[in-house]
């Protein structure tokens, strides 16, 4: 892990750190993949699981996963999302930006866009494409320090 420094993620010189929430294994190994070779640190999560998809956040209004990073890319569609239970996505996008973090949002075609593009957020239809995801983290990390 990165240390941090009092506000979030990275120290001056330490690589930035992206929190990757997504349910589904293989999406969580490729998007931390393409992350640690853009230059990021990375966490993973794996979103409100069962049973009741209770999620930290939600029931304690606070993340520690949170705490170290600079960014947070959210696959819009978990688990919770799919059984409508729970903890859903759209909850987790106004739990992240009431944190003031920069948020990528995997979109699938379900999430209303205006809920979703403002400042320091960015949506990227699925699938993800690796280049375009690298890209927009790297230049919202850099909005953020900058």
């Amino acid at each position: 892990m990165v240390p941090a420094s009092s506000d979030h993620g990275a120290m001056d010189g330490d690589r930035p750190v992206a929190l990757i929430v997504a349910f589904d294994h293989a999406t969580r190994a490729s998007v931390g993949g393409w992350m640690e070779a853009a230059g990021f640190e990375v966490e993973l999560c794996t979103g409100p699981t069962r049973p009741g998809y209770r999620c930290v956040a939600d029931t304690a209004g606070d993340c520690p996963l949170t705490h170290d990073a600079d960014l947070v890319i959210l696959d819009a569609w978990l688990a919770s999302d799919a059984d409508d239970e729970g903890a859903v996505a759209p909850g987790l996008v106004r739990f992240y930006r009431s944190r003031g973090l920069p948020l990528i949002v995997l979109d699938h075609g379900r999430e209303a866009p205006a809920l979703i593009i403002r400042e320091r957020t960015a949506l990227i239809e699925w699938p993800p494409n690796r280049r375009e995801l690298q890209h927009m983290a790297q230049e919202l990390v850099a909005d953020r320090s900058g």
